[in-house]
């Protein structure tokens, strides 16, 4: 996700003109629109809510959808090659921003990247998961149980281009 702040109503209107001025510039890629709520529904209650939606293939991956203070590329486990996607993100992200007008709409944009991973924690060690695949050293030695049985890490950095957030957490599928 791509997101930044509306914090009147000409951001507000001016976010509906970016979504024309985007979809021209990703049509090529993404033909295939459709509205995702009703005209009637005021845009104000839609913040950071995706109101359209674009498509590669009709009711395929990947997609990107776009409403009043957000835009979120997706894909699907079956359709996820990480150098497609990462070609497609910022080709996208470059769209996005050559349609900002000189004005800047965006303030203090956040964009914000789920990946998943299958992770059995009867079966393997997590600590030893996130050292080998994440870059990161982790490890205790305040309690004799190494393995947990839930994970919840956050990392904050202060970097030179903004406020750095990096959470490895447990999560549930639908199969769950």
């Amino acid at each position: 996700d791509l997101q930044w702040h509306i914090k009147n109503k000409s951001d507000l209107t001016k976010s509906q003109y970016l979504f024309g001025d985007l979809y021209n510039a990703i049509k090529d890629r993404y033909p295939f629109r459709e509205s995702l709520f009703s005209p009637e529904i005021p845009a104000d209650v839609l913040i950071k809510h995706p109101i359209l939606r674009y498509r590669k293939v009709e009711n395929g991956y990947p997609l990107v959808q776009m409403g009043p203070g957000i835009l979120t590329l997706n894909t699907t486990d079956d359709d996820y090659y990480w150098d497609d996607f990462y070609s497609q993100a910022e080709l996208l992200l470059s769209d996005f921003y050559a349609c900002i007008d000189s004005e800047g709409r965006l303030f203090r944009p956040k964009l914000i990247f789920a990946d998943f991973f299958i992770f059995d924690f009867d079966k393997h060690n997590a600590n030893d998961f996130i050292n080998q695949n994440f870059n990161i050293n982790f490890s205790q030695s305040f309690i004799s149980e190494t393995n947990p049985f839930d994970l919840n890490l956050n990392f904050f950095y202060q970097t030179e281009l903004g406020k750095l957030t990096l959470n490895i957490k447990k999560g549930r599928n639908s199969q769950d």
